[in-house]
């Protein structure tokens, strides 16, 4: 069965944390190439495109950043067009 961690808080970056740190992710990052395929998307009447937004991604990567990755890595498609590799290396 899945984790699932849930959290409130009108900051999405510190609720990102907050539901993150309840999983045991640091053994899945220390050390290791980490791929991060961000899939929550938002909308409005003024921004339809539907696409994660970036105070969402940088929370993420803020959150896995300190763990010690050897890389982390941003995937993942834009629809129909082909999707662009960023990476972030640990110092």
């Amino acid at each position: 069965m899945a984790t699932v961690a849930v959290t409130r808080n009108d900051s999405i970056e510190e609720a990102i944390a907050d539901a993150l740190a309840r999983l045991p992710l640091e053994p899945l990052v220390r050390g290791k190439v980490v791929a991060v395929k961000p899939n929550e998307t938002y909308a409005t009447a003024d921004d339809t495109t539907g696409v994660t937004q970036p105070d969402t991604l940088r929370g993420v990567l803020r959150y896995l950043e300190p763990m010690g990755p050897k890389e982390l890595v941003v995937t993942g498609g834009s629809g129909a067009a082909y999707g662009e590799r960023l990476t972030f290396e640990h110092a």
